[in-house]
């Protein structure tokens, strides 16, 4: 019944009109129901009493009008003509719809035959197919378009309103481009990561895809090809696709906060100990035994940590990661919702040079946004920090130096400069992970159960089809890190400083 109003209600002006016409087919369909002998026609034969009881209804609301023409080829006009124009244009516009949803290899053979009227043998010969083939493909491509028209498509709410989708990854190096510029496109097209979503919970084909979306299927192929090479999305049988990564959704990410927002409380209490006995060793190696405020240090000690602990083995974080279709290892995971990296503000991690021996690691907290020096995750900032740890500027015109010198990367040291970011030898760093080798394998135990805990929460959101997904994706969660030091921020052991300055990032040469 609800099919049948809709039906009225966009052939008739108003409401009460509507539900007239409505009763009326309603009335005939409850009359002619003995003319059904076959109920896998069901809904041909509906259709066909709604379309004859519309025209009915039509003929009865006005009477025939005629003119008057001088014109010996004219024939007549009625209100007849009229209703049979409108009922042809509905049939064409539903035509058109289930052409739009046809899959590729029935559409092309029926475009091409019915629409560009070429034979069975020219669309043979342009389909690469043999000519049974194509007979075959256009009695399948009758069939669909039939049953199609005699149905009421009912679009889903993605069609006029699109969710959110944004991709993220976790790759090796030779992979990053080609997946950086795959994962830009759900910035800025909503079409692909609505396909994700609508394929996520079940395998959908590409007709019932398109009703979801509101799409032609062409439109959808080409978007499907993209992340089949990808690997974002697989083909089943039956021509049906299904999502190929894990989505998190404001649900899992709600329940996972829940259940680990006191873990951290707890284990902070132990954390901060450690950071406590092991200030003075900090201060010998790696600020020279100097007067840096105590809080700038017990930042450093607390990245420093974390960091180790999250990198060391144990927990599957050092696993070979997949390999990609396009080339390289890594993740591919998306978010049902704008997401922003949690706990940071730019770039975290280790970070070399093509230039200068040794490596920088910079994490970008959120709590520290407005007194970080900032390092952009270009090469530049990174060569200048080597540079300036192994006191080497040749490389660098005197206008970039004082752009440094502003933005706090160096000082001015006699004839030379300073670097300002704190820096170790290969040796002392090595002898500071010996020191705090204690408090790393306590910290990577609490991060192991994090883990655990935010794996099982994922696992019981996903889909059976990517909850191998889960474990990794748990694993390489770095916002593990910033939601402790969030929470020392928090409980005020950390303090928030007020001036410019390195604080999470180190270099090591």
């Amino acid at each position: 019944m609800q099919s049948i109003f809709a039906f009225s209600r966009s052939r008739v002006s108003d409401a009460a009109e509507a539900e007239e016409l409505s009763q009326r087919i309603i009335t005939e369909l409850l009359a002619s129901v003995g003319a059904l002998k076959d109920e896998n026609a069901f809904y041909g034969w509906l259709w066909a009493v709604a379309r004859n009881t519309y025209g009915k209804y039509i003929r009865a609301r006005k009477k025939e009008n005629f003119i008057s023409i001088e014109n010996d080829n004219y024939i007549g006009d009625s209100i007849t003509d009229i209703e049979n124009n409108l009922i042809l244009k509905e049939d064409v516009n539903i035509l058109r719809r289930e052409m739009s949803l046809l899959a590729r290899q029935y559409r092309e053979a029926a475009v091409k035959y019915y629409i560009e009227e070429k034979s069975c043998s020219q669309v043979s010969a342009e389909l690469s197919v043999p000519v049974q083939t194509v007979k075959n493909l256009l009695f399948k491509a009758r069939k669909i378009l039939k049953e199609g028209m005699n149905m009421t498509r009912e679009y889903g709410e993605k069609s006029y309103n699109p969710d959110i989708f944004r991709a993220d990854k976790w790759v090796s190096d030779e992979a990053w481009a080609k997946y950086n510029s795959i994962t830009a496109l759900f910035e800025t097209r909503r079409l692909p990561g609505n396909i994700l979503l609508s394929t996520y919970y079940s395998p959908m084909s590409v007709e019932e895809i398109g009703v979801e979306l509101g799409v032609s299927a062409p439109y959808i192929e080409d978007e499907l090809n993209l992340m089949l090479r990808s690997g974002l999305i697989k083909l089943l049988p039956k021509a049906r696709y299904q999502s190929n990564i894990f989505i998190y959704t404001n649900c899992c990410d709600e329940e996972i906060a829940a259940k680990t927002k006191n873990l951290y409380k707890e284990y902070n209490q132990k954390f901060i100990l450690s950071v406590e006995k092991m200030t003075p060793n900090f201060y010998e190696t790696v600020f020279n035994g100097s007067d840096t405020p105590q809080n700038d240090v017990k930042w450093f000690i607390s990245h420093f940590i974390l960091w180790r602990a999250l990198l060391k083995k144990g927990f599957g974080a050092n696993e070979p990661m997949p390999l990609l279709p396009l080339g390289g290892r890594g993740y591919i995971w998306g978010y049902n919702y704008e997401y922003k990296l949690g706990g940071f503000n730019g770039i975290y991690g280790k970070y070399a040079s093509d230039y200068y021996n040794g490596w920088v690691h910079a994490a970008n907290y959120k709590s520290l946004e407005k007194y970080q020096a900032r390092i952009g995750s270009d090469d530049r900032d990174i060569d200048f920090l080597l540079a300036a740890a192994h006191k080497e500027f040749g490389k660098f015109a005197p206008d970039v130096i004082a752009q440094y010198i502003r933005q706090g990367f160096i000082e001015k040291d006699g004839d030379t400069y300073k670097s300002l970011c704190p820096t170790m030898t290969e040796t002392q760093y090595k002898t500071l992970c010996e020191l705090c080798s204690d408090s790393i394998n306590e910290t990577n135990l609490f991060l192991a159960g994090l883990i655990g805990v935010t794996a099982a929460v994922m696992e019981n959101h996903a889909p059976a089809a990517v909850k191998e997904q889960c474990r990794p994706l748990a694993t390489i969660k770095a916002d593990w890190i910033a939601e402790i030091m969030t929470d020392l921020c928090e409980n005020g052991y950390l303090m928030i400083p007020r001036k410019h300055g390195f604080y999470t990032v180190y270099a090591v040469i």
